[in-house]
C-alpha cells in the first residue's frame, strides 16, 4: 500500500537513514542513483535501450556497490520532466510499482528542478530552454536562490510550452531588465536560438538522478513526501493534435 503525504505537524524525517532510489528518464541519457547517508552512486542507461528493460537490473546493480543486497528502497524519487514522453511514463510507472512493493514513499519533482540545481549561481538567476519540438520551446525562469544545489524550489517558475516567437519575446525582455538572468539551453534550443542570442547562450546540464536525489532528501525532511495522485509526467502539450 502506497504511503499518503501527511507529515504536517509530525517530526522531520530522518532521511540519513533512508535508503533513497532517484529515477531520472526526461533525457534520452536516462540516469538511476541509489543513496544511503552520505554514498550516493549513479548509473547512466543505454540511450539506445528501452528504458523499461534496463532501469532495474541498474538498481540492482547500485545496491550491489554500496553493499545493501536486496535491501528495498525506503524512498522513490521520480522526475516528472517536461521531456522523452516515454521515459517519463516509464519512470512514472516504476515508481509507482516499486512504492507499492516496497512501501516507499515517493518524491516527484519536475526534471528542469534538478538542470536548474546544477547551474551556477549568478545574481540575475537562470532562464532555462529546452527544445519541444513541434514548434515549441519548454521555459522556466528560476532566481538565484534556486542554483547550484541551493534547492529553494519555491523559487522556479512552473515549465510551460511557449511557441518560439513567443518566447524570444520574452527573453528579450528577461535580458534587457537591470538583472538579466544567464540563459541555459540544450543542443535543440540552441540552434532556434543562436542567431537571435548567441552571445547569451550557455548549454543547459543534463538533469541527473543524482541531483533529483538531493533535492527528494531535502523535500522529503522539509515537507514529506508527494501523494501517488502527484506522480504524473508533466505532459505540457496535446500530442495528438
Amino acid at each position: 500500500m502506497l504511503r499518503d503525504r501527511a507529515f504536517r505537524g509530525a517530526a522531520p524525517l530522518n532521511t540519513e537513514q533512508q535508503l533513497f532510489l532517484a529515477v531520472e528518464l526526461s533525457t534520452r541519457r536516462g540516469t538511476v542513483a541509489v543513496g544511503l547517508g552520505e554514498q550516493v552512486v549513479e548509473e547512466a542507461l543505454d540511450g539506445g535501450a528501452a528504458h523499461a528493460s534496463d532501469l532495474l537490473p541498474a538498481f540492482d546493480r547500485l545496491r550491489g556497490r554500496l553493499g545493501l543486497g536486496q535491501r528495498l528502497p525506503d524512498c522513490i524519487a521520480v522526475g516528472l520532466g517536461p521531456g522523452s514522453f516515454t521515459g517519463l511514463r516509464v519512470a512514472a510507472a516504476t515508481a509507482l510499482g516499486l512504492a507499492r512493493a516496497s512501501g516507499a514513499h515517493l518524491v516527484a519533482l519536475p526534471s528542469v528542478h534538478a538542470t536548474l540545481a546544477d547551474c551556477a549561481r549568478h545574481e540575475g538567476g537562470a532562464a532555462l530552454v529546452l527544445d519541444a519540438r513541434a514548434g515549441r520551446a519548454y521555459f522556466t525562469v528560476a532566481d538565484a536562490a534556486a542554483l547550484a544545489g541551493a534547492g529553494d524550489r519555491s523559487t522556479c517558475s512552473e515549465p510551460r510550452a511557449v511557441l518560439w516567437s513567443e518566447l524570444e519575446t520574452e527573453l528579450k525582455a528577461l535580458l534587457d531588465s537591470p538583472t538579466p538572468p544567464r540563459l541555459f539551453a540544450d543542443e535543440g534550443a540552441a540552434r532556434h536560438l543562436a542567431q537571435r542570442f548567441g552571445d547569451h547562450l550557455r548549454p543547459a546540464p543534463t538533469p541527473s538522478a543524482a541531483r533529483l536525489l538531493s533535492l527528494a532528501r531535502a523535500q522529503l525532511a522539509e515537507r514529506g513526501p508527494s501523494a501517488a495522485s502527484d506522480v504524473r509526467p508533466l505532459y505540457l502539450m496535446d500530442f495528438g493534435t
